[in-house]
């Protein structure tokens, strides 16, 4: 089975590792954590995954869909909406990046766009500017069977 939060994690922060534009980009992976501080002070990508089913029908093939949901959360409008395109645009080159230890992104099922989205239970400061992609599915391989 695919570990989709490794892998997740693994292809997000390979996009900022060495970017100057977003040096200052924290890739996080879990709902609860305080929003409102960690945009104070940097840029954040959160993302959850949920359970991976399996794609097909024939479990030897080894591919599995995840649904995965993803915010951006700065103190700023314009960053927040810029980090989003650069995210954006990273979830769309995952199926060229090849195989890592945690599986390979074969594709992206439907349009991971964002949308502007208002404080909820992720963010109640009204200082924090959010974008979210919600309920996108990725379809890759287990990393036994990638190649």
């Amino acid at each position: 089975m695919v570990d989709f939060d490794s892998l997740v994690y693994t292809l997000l922060t390979a996009g900022f590792t060495g970017n100057p534009d977003w040096s200052d980009v924290h890739v996080l992976n879990e709902i609860d954590v305080d929003v409102d501080t960690w945009a104070s002070f940097s840029n954040i990508v959160l993302f959850h995954t949920n359970a991976p089913i399996m794609a097909t029908g024939n479990h030897s093939t080894g591919v599995w869909d995840c649904d995965i949901d993803i915010i951006v959360a700065t103190n700023d409008a314009d960053r927040s909406f810029r980090l989003a395109q650069e995210v954006y645009q990273q979830i769309m080159q995952w199926p060229r990046y090849g195989r890592t230890d945690s599986g390979r992104v074969i594709r992206i099922v439907g349009n991971p766009g964002f949308g502007k989205s208002a404080g909820g239970k992720q963010a109640t400061g009204k200082k924090v500017k959010q974008y979210s992609a919600s309920s996108f599915t990725v379809r890759a391989e287990d990393s036994l069977r990638a190649g």
